[in-house]
């Protein structure tokens, strides 16, 4: 292979909905993987019946996916293996606002405000990225991903569904010229330096609210299987819309100690360092709470044994998504020579 390669992997076929695809990620000696992109691209044809229906969190998001899941099937049993990626359509969009090169909300070009429901043909260009090497980190080849640890790195894509984007939809949606396009971004290492220090796990999981409350502690949440680099916190009230009117306050502790105290408004603030559009229209922030764990760009920054107390209203029907992202050290011995840093924006 080059040095450096971005190019389309495989094409499948979008299964029946609440199905599964599966994809394999190539595995090479000494290649890392930077980024996967999974694109929800075709045209869709929507028919027949008379209601849109209210549309449901990410647009189109949900239609396209519940969970994109990675599991990594390590060589060595003492090489961090498991499930790696497992997250919901909601947190894989996002996060894409403070990750990336461009650090913004990227949707479908050809339908930049979602569907509506409604009958007719939709081309389709939802884009879902798995970013490996993490921008933001100063050194970022060190969350890259060393496929050539693996026999296999298996992808599966839980198919998304009309209800799961629509509630009160009665159209038939027929995705029979629907495909997810999928690419990944590698490279070798280049002889200079160390490789991945740290592979990261990287997954989300709904916590339901049932009333306000000032101390609200969150510990079984957080699972002590490695050190956090950053936690992403997303607020939704009544059919999954993001809302402001949540989250009041967010306390962080590593065991006994405190380390982060925020109230809303200055979250809201420090987060808007991160983002690289200034645009609130094209980039809108409703809803979101980011912290960056290892703030100095550095994994040995990042911190175990997380707990949280968050002080939340409770203005609907409501709930957090908690994504969380954490790093298990790579043995010495197996932390490859080569690689140094990965260009920017990879």
């Amino acid at each position: 292979m080059q040095k450096s390669e971005f190019q389309e992997n495989e094409r499948v076929q979008f299964a029946a909905e609440n199905n599964g695809s599966l994809h394999k990620i190539p595995t090479r000696t000494g290649v890392l993987c930077l980024r996967s992109d999974f694109v929800f691209s075709g045209p869709l044809i929507v028919s027949g019946g008379s209601a849109n229906g209210t549309s449901l969190g990410e647009n189109p998001g949900n239609l396209a996916l519940q969970t994109l899941k990675i599991q990594g099937f390590q060589l060595d049993p003492n090489y961090p293996g498991g499930t790696l990626v497992n997250l919901s359509p909601r947190t894989l969009q996002r996060r894409r606002t403070f990750d990336g090169q461009g650090r913004r909300l990227i949707v479908d070009p050809q339908n930049p405000t979602g569907l509506t429901g409604a009958a007719g043909t939709f081309n389709l260009s939802y884009p879902f990225v798995k970013y490996w090497a993490l921008d933001w980190m100063k050194r970022n080849i060190d969350t890259a991903l060393d496929t050539g640890m693996y026999s296999l790195l298996l992808a599966t894509l839980t198919q998304g569904s009309r209800d799961r984007q629509f509630s009160g939809n009665d159209r038939t949606f027929n995705y029979g010229g629907v495909f997810w396009e999928i690419a990944h971004k590698f490279q070798r290492y280049d002889g200079n330096g160390t490789g991945p220090i740290a592979v990261v796990y990287d997954d989300d999981h709904p916590r339901n609210i049932s009333g306000a409350n000032s101390r609200l502690e969150l510990n079984n949440e957080f699972p002590p299987d490695g050190a956090y680099i950053d936690l992403f916190w997303m607020a939704e009230t009544t059919n999954q819309a993001l809302a402001d009117t949540i989250i009041n306050r967010i306390t962080l502790k590593s065991g006994t100690e405190q380390f982060y105290d925020q109230y809303s408004n200055p979250i809201k603030v420090q987060q808007e360092e991160l983002i690289g559009d200034g645009s609130t229209t094209t980039t809108p922030r409703t809803g979101l709470y980011y912290t960056q764990i290892a703030d100095d760009g550095l994994i040995t920054n990042a911190k175990t044994n997380i707990s949280a107390v968050v002080d939340q209203n409770n203005p609907g029907t409501d709930r957090f998504i908690i994504a969380r992202r954490s790093a298990a050290p790579i043995p010495v011995a197996r932390q490859q020579s080569g690689g140094g840093t990965v260009k920017k924006g990879a």
